[in-house]
């Protein structure tokens, strides 16, 4: 009898980063589940990341100049992930903040 289970096979990665592309500033989160397929009501998970540039307000600013006004939020990068590799992002989110938050930590 042959076995057909698969094996577990654990390769290294390592990140390589791109020395000409510069972090850029984000300051705004979209989650939103994806469109229904077959059977599941949707299939996984689109994350936008964005960033809102605040108007200029100045002395002379009064909050009726601003009525009507839309902010745009300029995309910097989308993504579709399944709900366990979602969870997985939050998990190691909370892991790293909790592991330097000067209040936590003592600092």
């Amino acid at each position: 009898m042959t076995d057909n289970a698969p094996q577990e096979l654990q390769l290294p990665v390592q990140w390589v980063f791109d020395q000409m592309s510069l972090p850029v500033s984000a300051n705004q989160l979209l989650l939103q589940q994806g469109p229904p397929v077959g059977d599941k009501p949707f299939d996984g998970y689109y994350v936008m990341v964005g960033h809102l540039q605040p108007p200029v307000i100045t002395a002379e600013s009064r909050p009726e100049d601003f009525v009507g006004q839309v902010l745009p939020v300029v995309p910097i990068t989308r993504f579709h992930v399944s709900r366990d590799r979602l969870v997985e992002f939050r998990d190691l989110i909370t892991t790293f903040l909790d592991g330097t938050d000067p209040e936590l930590i003592g600092s």
